[in-house]
């Protein structure tokens, strides 16, 4: 095969897909914008990125977008959008096959009561909390100052809730933001979650060889122990995800969002890819030139 054509295989059909958490690894909590510098470098790499989150979809697109994404995972990987070109090709798909969640919200007499907050009641206790709206196949719920519970206690008094009416529901969290993800669980009491994700990409995007995912939080555990999976976490990853990614993947020791994404990025395209260098606009050679990628720490 001639060095032309291998450039243009690697342009069309990558080999490596790379699978990003949002929050805590491609932006800060609660941040919109990708940096320049991240979005340049994804651009310049011939890979396919993916958004992995537990964001509503239409979230998971406002960043997805910036990197040009090939699709987009969310709910924690509950349903997927996938794009060619940039154009989003394919309606929404969820891989959930049947789900409890309607029942959880029937029995925690669940009511909205205005944009992302509703109020709940457990053994004749009625709290205020918030949820997050958007989403389709699972709930989320967060603690207010003026909640009956703390995280812990309302994620308690809910399995409580769910062993009682035998509801097939994983509770997952509390993040580091203080949510918890209620999750569907399928016929074998594996929950419905990320760990869908690396199966979809191999399907739909058969000549990719390698499937990279940056993560940090325990919504990430089934992407991090996949074996079809190389993970890379950070600085601020959690303590199970650390341990094993620790063991088979790569830590780096900067925070996702400071730095610590943009530092993976050079390592996936060194050992990953084979590339040591990027294009730079330099204003005193009103050009672009080579410039070699730095070292991961």
């Amino acid at each position: 095969m001639s060095a032309n054509r291998q450039i243009w295989e690697s342009v069309l059909n990558p080999r490596v897909a790379v699978i990003f958490d949002i929050d805590g690894v491609l932006v800060k909590e609660g941040e919109r914008k990708v940096s320049d510098a991240i979005q340049r470098l994804c651009n310049l790499t011939p890979f396919l990125p993916f958004i992995a989150s537990g964001k509503p979809i239409n979230y998971c697109w406002i960043l997805g977008h910036q990197i040009s994404a090939n699709g987009v995972f969310a709910e924690n990987g509950t349903v997927h959008q996938l794009s060619r070109d940039r154009v989003v090709a394919d309606d929404i798909v969820s891989v959930v096959k049947n789900s409890d969640i309607a029942l959880l919200k029937e029995a925690l007499h669940f009511r909205g009561i205005g944009w992302a907050h509703a109020e709940v009641e457990i053994d004749g206790e009625v709290s205020p909390v918030l949820f997050e709206p958007g989403k389709a196949a699972i709930l989320t719920l967060a603690t207010l100052d003026n909640c009956r519970w703390t995280p812990l206690e309302l994620k308690e008094r809910v399995q409580t809730l769910i062993q009682k009416h035998r509801l097939r529901i994983e509770v997952v969290g509390p993040h580091k933001d203080g949510c918890l993800d209620f999750q569907p669980v399928d016929e074998h009491g594996q929950p419905y979650d990320k760990r869908s994700v690396p199966g979809v990409i191999k399907e739909r995007f058969p000549f990719v060889q390698t499937i990279v995912a940056l993560i940090d939080g325990d919504n990430d555990l089934p992407l991090a122990s996949h074996p079809d999976v190389y993970p890379i976490t950070f600085k601020n990853g959690s303590d199970g995800v650390k341990n094993i990614v620790g063991r088979r993947g790569f830590v780096i020791e900067k925070v996702g969002y400071e730095g610590g994404c943009l530092e993976a990025l050079y390592y996936i395209r060194r050992e990953f890819l084979g590339i040591t260098s990027s294009s730079k606009w330099s204003e005193e050679k009103r050009g672009w030139v080579e410039v070699k990628d730095p070292q991961p720490k």
